[in-house]
């Protein structure tokens, strides 16, 4: 029986599955079992799917590889089957297009064995695009009532979480399709608590299609995880978690107004006038202050008047 369990779920991963694979089988830390789990994705991308796990068999017969596939149920609940199946005291998320640098299993197991108990190890990790060229590091160690507050810091793929507290605190929700990871986050280090490998292990792939993307599905979805928190404290009387849940709330509004500018913009380039309006409506609702500020800038910077001159 395997110590880590690695889950990897799929739905048309496309060119960087392969090396998403290709990290796991490299790490120093070999006591793990792989389950890979295809969404429902088209059948070239299935067929892709399958090469590249029966290569791993091929170079790794000695490891345990699980590789199934079921109608498209969305991430959540092929993660939550993954779960099921996984014999590993614990579990760790690599999405299919991401990278994990070879020692990062072997670090995260050693935090997690100077720290009994705890229920949730994370890496600093790295944002890259097409080209794998790195950004500055991100993540940071954080506690519970941190993350409340809006310092997040983790990431799913650099993440190893014990599998019973997964399971404790009830796995992936399929109806926060855009803060599943964070809720689960936020219950296990409530319970268990988190540590931190404090170094870059993961590296995480920004493109078109990453689910943070669509910032208003996300923004909803936070202040959704956050309230629940801020009822539950004051219900309690957890004055702390309340507090730092309230603090949360405000602080992401300026990330995701900006957000919703930054759609603005390309919808103003591309001359897509309901969408414009969409954007620059919620860009005032989640933050007017920061609203104010950018489309004053925008007006003074001339920005209107380029795109109409193009």
């Amino acid at each position: 029986m395997a110590r880590v369990s690695v889950i990897i779920p799929t739905y048309n991963p496309g060119e960087f599955f392969a090396a998403a694979l290709d990290s796991v089988v490299a790490q120093t830390f070999c006591d793990w079992e792989l389950i890979v789990i295809d969404d429902g994705s088209r059948p070239e991308e299935w067929d892709a799917v399958r090469e590249s796990v029966e290569r791993v068999r091929e170079r790794a017969p000695h490891l345990a590889v699980e590789l199934l596939r079921q109608k498209n149920a969305g991430v959540s609940a092929t993660r939550n089957r993954a779960v099921a199946m996984a014999r590993g005291e614990w579990v760790a998320f690599l999405d299919n297009d991401d990278v994990w640098l070879p020692q990062k299993l072997e670090k995260q197991m050693a935090q997690l064995e100077a720290h009994p108990g705890v229920g949730l190890c994370h890496t600093g990790f790295d944002l890259i695009d097409g080209r794998d060229v790195r950004s500055p590091g991100y993540g940071r160690r954080v506690s519970f009532h941190e993350m409340l507050s809006g310092e997040f810091g983790v990431l799913l793929s650099s993440s190893v979480m014990s599998r019973a507290a997964l399971i404790e605190v009830g796995l992936f929700d399929p109806f926060l399709p855009g803060a599943q990871d964070l809720d689960v986050f936020f219950k296990i280090a409530h319970r268990h608590g988190l540590v931190y490998v404090d170094s870059v292990e993961t590296l995480y792939r920004l493109h078109g299609d990453n689910a943070s993307a669509n910032y208003a599905m996300c923004y909803t979805e936070i202040c959704h995880v956050l309230e629940k928190f801020r009822i539950w404290g004051e219900f309690k009387g957890d004055a702390a978690t309340a507090q730092a849940a309230r603090k949360g709330l405000r602080k992401i509004r300026p990330t995701y107004s900006n957000q919703a500018f930054e759609a603005f913009r390309a919808s103003l380039r591309a001359r897509n006038v309901s969408q414009m309006k969409n954007h620059a409506r919620r860009c005032f609702s989640i933050s007017p202050p920061t609203a104010t500020r950018l489309f004053g800038g925008a007006v003074t910077g001339g920005l209107v008047k380029k795109v109409k001159r193009r």
